[in-house]
């Protein structure tokens, strides 16, 4: 189960904590959300302090956000190594 709590949206930036799992499910609605706010010009932080779980479907979404200048900040050393693969 994922959870996406806005910390802080201004007019050019906002920053999302993401919360539990990104699977299949999870990374469909994390893409939604960013898509909405890129839509909008705004840049994004994604604060993966309490993401406890990324699958093959998680990694390629976080993978395309990073390629879409999404920032991926606090994650752990195994989510940090299955984006750099």
């Amino acid at each position: 189960m994922l959870r996406l709590t806005t910390l802080h949206e201004g007019p050019s930036t906002v920053t999302i904590k993401i919360e539990g799992c990104i699977d299949a499910e999870g990374a469909r609605l994390l893409e939604k959300e960013c898509r909405k706010h890129l839509r909008h010009q705004q840049s994004i932080s994604l604060d993966c302090t309490s993401v406890t779980f990324v699958d093959q479907v998680g990694k390629e979404a976080l993978q395309r956000l990073a390629r879409d200048n999404v920032q991926i900040l606090n994650c752990s050393e195994f989510i940090e190594e299955l984006l750099r693969e």
